[in-house]
């Protein structure tokens, strides 16, 4: 859409003071336009170069990757509409919440109006405005769920807080930003659920007030389909935010101006355009009135061909005919009822008066959001007959596809079958488990298997060219079904719930962090995850970590751990059956005293000098669980085996008195893992760390305290 605007004058009327600028980008020299004349940032759409207006010359920052898939459901010079006002999107940013908590937010401007900021998080829609109203005390320093009041007496809840980073940013904005500017922010709920916040950046301060979006708003404003929801308006205007007017349309404070007309005085809004409608909206009104005669068209194009497929081979359609007939109605219903708005904006066109302006915009949208909506009714009806069509003009080659899916579905199905048969021979008390999703399995393969038998004959016409109509039938009957089958199968997920079986793992606790992010710390744990596969020797098994955050219970549980395993899987148990216990890692691979010896090892020696030793293959479970100088005897297999059934964790001791071998106060660990942050930090002294952030809010809050009552501080604002 162009951004170009004209601003048409009549007698005795002068332009507005700024007109957009055009400008070229001094790295690739694409052109520019800058629609807001406070524009200190611009980012060229074309080499994603960051560029400073401020100092009256155009100046490169910086380029950052061109990489736009950061899910935005605006695009620059896209429309807003708020009320009677229409404003455009100039600019659009990403933050990141702790790397992949995604908040997108676009700058909307009117050139009459100024503008304001649209955010959108997980599908929940906002908008805020810069205010002036200040807050009572410091609002980082609140707790979730902290109260706040503001200067003009409203009560706030902190509902979140923290910091974002920006990871994207393009248009045209009223500062500098820079990719990886980390912006701190608080935000507070009301009672009319509108929203108060606070946002630091650079030491500097910035204060909005806004509101939450209903899905008909969000309609209404942009024409992005909500889904299936309600579209009730019922969430009240905050206080201090524009909204709809009611009874007259100008908006407070608008000047006016004051035009005798033969004699009488006429009281019109400051920004009536007297000229003609801009170019570009009565191009935008064209094109949306093309885009529904056009869907006219392609409506009674498909109507059509649906009398012809009926008429010419009824049986290729599967039954669907009255679906699709009724899908291809009611879409040409709902585009006829469009046509009194497409005269009415035919008419606003032809008067060419700048006061149609809004309104031929206001109708051009409602005109598109109703034809872009009912494009939905025919779509399917669309690719069933675009479908029918393909097979029709080249029976063979869909004979031949739908053949080479038949038989890889085959070879599928019947390796997954064999491994489900395998699993319930090796583990026959997980029959009860594998047979329901084996009985599915096995009844997909014989349904394709039947039809492969009775569409013989039709497929070797069909490969041949030359298949009647109820021959073709056989063969797409047959394609559909083999789709049918793969999905079913693949809803099953047979093979990988059998391999489950021959799987064990160990979860062990390798490090734990503690982070500060604002007031508050944030606890991790290290997860080293190592599986194995029966049957399967490897010098090395497979091995995945990930940091997790934890709450701060589970960490102060977990913070004598270290090195421990805190859950395992054996073999013959599915994924959901794991044991969140924590135990010594590799005691699970290791096989009580009397049976002598296992897959993974044996038990060796004399005596009081037996011991366990694991098998060549298997070495690596002491090297990378245990301290070099540590071996299993009976004894402490037996020490092991009592503490499980006590519910206590065994640390590696043969008897009680003896000190621990295993575990974060353990010296043999602390050197093991010598080189992890827990260590190296000396364990964390939570209460100590707590005690000094709530040290610092405590002075903190002295001094905003003093600053506030001396009148230094004012509004924040970009």
């Amino acid at each position: 859409m162009s951004v170009e605007r004209r601003f048409a004058v009549g007698a005795g009327r002068q332009r507005p003071a700024y007109e957009p600028k055009s400008l070229n980008c001094p790295n690739c020299g694409a052109g520019l336009t800058v629609q807001d004349e406070h524009a200190e940032l611009v980012v060229c759409s074309s080499c994603q170069s960051h560029l400073d207006l401020s100092a009256g010359e155009i100046k490169a920052l910086s380029q950052q990757k061109s990489d736009s898939d950061w899910g935005f459901q605006l695009s620059i010079g896209d429309p807003w509409v708020d009320g009677d006002h229409l404003y455009e999107v100039v600019a659009r940013m990403v933050y990141a919440e702790e790397g992949q908590y995604i908040t997108r937010q676009y700058l909307l401007f009117s050139p009459r109006l100024g503008s304001f900021w649209a955010s959108a998080y997980e599908g929940a829609w906002s908008v805020s405005r810069p205010t002036r109203v200040l807050p009572e005390s410091d609002p980082f320093s609140l707790e979730s769920g902290g109260k706040l009041r503001t200067g003009n007496g409203r009560k706030w809840r902190k509902t979140e807080g923290g910091q974002m980073v920006l990871k994207w940013v393009e248009g045209a904005l009223p500062w500098k930003a820079q990719i990886g500017d980390t912006l701190e922010y608080a935000e507070f709920s009301g009672s009319d659920r509108g929203f108060y916040e606070a946002q630091r950046i650079h030491n500097e301060l910035e204060y909005g007030a806004g509101r939450k979006l209903t899905p008909k708003e969000l309609f209404d404003a942009t024409g992005i389909d909500p889904g299936e929801v309600d579209l009730s308006d019922s969430i009240a205007d905050l206080d201090g935010v524009a909204s709809k007017g009611k009874g007259c349309k100008i908006p407070s404070g608008c000047l006016v101006i004051l035009l005798f007309v033969f004699g009488p005085i006429v009281a019109v809004p400051a920004f009536v355009f007297l000229g003609p409608i801009a170019d570009y909206v009565v191009a935008g009104a064209r094109d949306t009135i093309g885009e529904r005669d056009r869907m006219l068209a392609e409506t009674d194009a498909l109507l059509k061909r649906l009398d012809d497929l009926m008429e010419s081979s009824p049986g290729l359609l599967l039954g669907e005919e009255k679906t699709i007939r009724d899908a291809l109605s009611k879409r040409r219903a709902a585009l006829d009822g469009q046509e009194e708005r497409v005269v009415h904006m035919q008419s606003l066109i032809d008067s060419d008066w700048g006061y149609n302006e809004d309104e031929l915009q206001r109708t051009r949208y409602a005109l598109q959001r109703a034809v872009r909506e009912v494009a939905k009714d025919g779509n399917k009806a669309a690719s069933i007959l675009a479908y029918v069509d393909e097979i029709k003009k080249a029976p063979k080659a869909f004979t031949a596809s739908a053949e080479r899916h038949a038989n890889l579905f085959r070879k599928d199905a019947n390796r997954v079958i064999s491994a489900a048969k395998r699993a319930i021979s090796d583990w026959p008390e997980r029959k009860a488990k594998i047979e329901p999703k084996l009985g599915q399995a096995q009844k997909a393969l014989d349904k394709v298997e039947s039809l492969l038998t009775r569409s013989r004959a039709a497929r070797a016409a069909a490969r041949k060219g030359e298949p009647d109509g109820p021959q073709m039938r056989a063969v797409l009957v047959l394609s559909n079904v083999v789709d049918s089958a793969k999905s079913k199968l693949k809803k099953l997920d047979l093979y990988r719930y059998v391999h489950q079986l021959y799987v064990s793992s160990e979860t062990v606790l390798t490090d734990m962090n503690v982070l500060r992010k604002g007031d508050s710390l944030v606890f991790k744990h290290k997860l080293s995850t190592y599986s194995l596969q029966k049957g399967v020797r490897s010098s090395r098994p497979e091995v995945s970590e990930k940091w997790r955050d934890v709450s701060r219970k589970q960490f102060l549980a977990q913070q004598k751990n270290l090195g421990m395993a805190v859950s395992h899987k054996p073999l013959g148990r599915f994924a959901n059956e794991t044991v969140k216990e924590t135990t010594v890692p590799g005691f699970a691979q290791i096989c009580a005293p009397d049976c002598g010896n296992n897959e993974f090892g044996k038990w060796t020696g004399e005596a009081d000098e037996r011991h366990w030793e694991f098998l060549p293959a298997y070495a690596w479970i002491a090297s990378t669980y245990w301290p070099n100088d540590f071996v299993i005897t009976e004894a402490q297999y037996a020490s092991w085996q009592r503490a499980n059934s006590q519910k206590r964790v065994y640390l590696g001791q043969a008897t009680n008195d003896r000190p621990a071998f295993f575990g974060s106060s353990a010296p043999a660990m602390l050197a093991f893992y010598a080189a992890s942050l827990y260590v190296t930090n000396r364990g964390f002294n939570v209460a100590e760390m707590e005690r000094r952030i709530a040290r610092e809010v405590y002075v903190r809050q002295q001094s905003y305290r003093s600053s506030s009552s001396s009148g230094s501080r004012s509004g924040g604002g970009k």
